[in-house]
């Protein structure tokens, strides 16, 4: 699910690709296209690339924090 141009969008996996709008697509990317109009990388669009998020500690004991989202790569 994405939510772009205030509409929610569902993708479902389907045999042969990612069925959105009773039409099915090869890849994420030709779906986020279809979506917006402009090349995408689909798994990007979709928020399934794995990111590291961290901060520099405000203070010399304060820890690094990391957090990490999994996904489709």
């Amino acid at each position: 699910m994405r939510e772009f141009g205030g509409e929610v969008h569902t993708v479902t996996v389907v045999a042969g690709g990612f069925a959105w709008r009773e039409t099915t697509y090869a890849s994420l990317s030709e779906v986020a296209r279809a979506i917006t109009g402009t090349r995408w990388n689909g798994p990007r669009f979709f928020g399934l690339r794995d990111k590291v998020v961290t901060r520099a500690p405000s203070s010399g004991d304060e820890p690094f924090m990391a957090v990490a989202a999994g996904g489709i790569a």
